[in-house]
């Protein structure tokens, strides 16, 4: 499903919406998710299906009480989309989510664009939970368990980091390289590789972290 440049997808609560056969969605507009707490919306990839990609939204998407399980990125011989769920110069904002059991190269995947996600958790991923790149915002509340590669992946993006939970990830925790700015307190990791790394000239400051394993 293409939509055309600007139109606005609205997904309304306790949808459960299937993607399967190479199936994926592309949006040219916002995304907007109406789950609620009793009534959460529920997207899941089988039988060879894909994700969803929003591109070049004019205004911002919402995305509230869903999940998200199976997800793989929109890969083309003419694209290089890595995330089942991805934003591209597209601001969001995201609240209440699960994302399961992801098989893309990032859960979760924002490029150039602000962002605020909230109460996320992410389990099962194959490898990167989150993959930022040159794009600012906030992770608050929110938890990672087993995780194949980075928890968080930052570039080239000033990032601030709130109550997070890391437990078993394969690589790092927290990456932070190309020249990214990154504040982040009470951070607990257990069971990683590497805890925190930064690279590239980029700027970490910590508050209240604790490491384990």
């Amino acid at each position: 499903m293409i939509l055309p440049r600007g139109y606005k997808l609205i997904i309304n609560k306790g949808l459960e919406l299937n993607i399967k056969d190479n199936g994926f969605i592309l949006v040219q507009g916002p995304l907007i998710m109406k789950g609620e707490e009793f009534s959460e919306i529920n997207v899941n990839s089988n039988n060879g299906g894909k994700g969803i990609s929003v591109i070049n939204a004019a205004t911002p998407s919402f995305i509230q009480y869903s999940n998200f399980n199976g997800l793989k990125a929109n890969s083309t011989y003419a694209s290089n989309v890595t995330g089942g769920l991805s934003f591209y110069n597209s601001r969001v904002e995201i609240n209440n989510i699960n994302f399961k059991n992801a098989r893309s190269e990032d859960a979760l995947n924002l490029v150039r664009s602000p962002f605020i996600i909230k109460n996320t958790n992410f389990y099962n991923i194959y490898s990167d939970a989150i993959d930022l790149d040159f794009s600012d915002g906030e992770i608050i509340n929110s938890n990672f368990e087993q995780i194949g590669n980075d928890s968080v992946d930052i570039s080239g993006s000033d990032v601030k980091l709130t109550n997070l939970k890391i437990k078993v990830t394969g690589d790092k925790g927290i990456s932070v390289g190309e020249k990214s700015r990154v504040y982040a307190q009470n951070i607990h990791i257990d069971n990683a590789f590497i805890g925190i790394a930064s690279k590239d000239l980029s700027n970490v400051i910590l508050k209240n972290l604790k490491v384990d394993n």
